[in-house]
């Protein structure tokens, strides 16, 4: 799952929403804050990391799967 956070989104309302797609099956959530650039993963083991959304982000329970961080970002304005 990923989760785009936008300027009006609360930390407590972004961690309910993702236990609740660990709760119902996903090995990986994504949140993503476009701002700062920032990614944060929470894995169904309990493990979170956060990276720099700069870069390649391969993403190991999906085999192939890689994010291009400067595609994804190109023509999008984040300087609110």
């Amino acid at each position: 799952a990923v989760e785009i956070l936008s300027p009006d989104d609360r930390p407590g309302r972004t961690k309910r929403e993702v236990e609740t797609y660990l709760q119902f099956g996903a090995t990986l959530v994504l949140v993503l804050h476009p701002t700062k650039r920032r990614a944060t993963l929470y894995r169904s083991d309990g493990s979170v990391e956060e990276r720099d959304a700069r870069g390649t982000l391969s993403l190991p329970p999906f085999d192939g799967l890689a994010l291009d961080w400067e595609k994804i970002y190109r023509g999008i304005d984040v300087s609110r």
